[in-house]
């Protein structure tokens, strides 16, 4: 972590220099036993279940391993909560358009039908059906044309 010279005269002159450095101190270090956690130190799981490294163990339980470390470092979960709570598939809700199109998110439905996501998601908020939103093209815009 790089330091600003004026913020580092400011953190020892406030005495809460020691605070923060013991802070910075405890996150390397954590980030540190974090990564090399993952590479070759047995651990086990909640169940008892000996693994020789955290990305094994996060296979056989169908997370990838940045999650696991996301769950526990972030969100300070349990290893049990952090291995057993489902993952979102596509980080999205399925969704279809008004043919019946299925689709993995609201984003890639509004890309294959050319409409703006943000625009889509104003027209339905605002009563349009799905068709309307996806089928209107958009307005354009008065100040920009020129004059005859």
């Amino acid at each position: 972590m790089i330091i600003s010279k004026n913020l580092f005269r400011y953190l020892r002159c406030n005495r809460l220099w020691r605070r923060f450095f013991a802070f910075v101190a405890c996150f390397a270090e954590r980030r540190l036993t974090m990564r090399n956690s993952f590479n070759n130190k047995p651990c086990s799981d909640h169940e008892g279940n000996i693994f020789g490294n955290i990305k094994s163990m996060c296979k056989h339980w169908g997370i990838r391993p940045a999650t696991f470390s996301r769950r526990i470092t972030v969100y300070n979960m349990s290893i049990e909560e952090a291995l057993t709570l489902p993952v979102k598939p596509n980080g999205g809700l399925i969704c279809y358009d008004h043919t019946g199109e299925k689709f993995y998110s609201i984003t890639s439905m509004c890309k294959h039908w050319c409409v703006d996501r943000k625009v889509y998601m104003y027209r339905v908020t605002h009563g349009w059906t799905v068709e309307e939103a996806l089928t209107t093209p958009p307005r354009t815009s008065q100040k920009n044309k020129p004059t005859a």
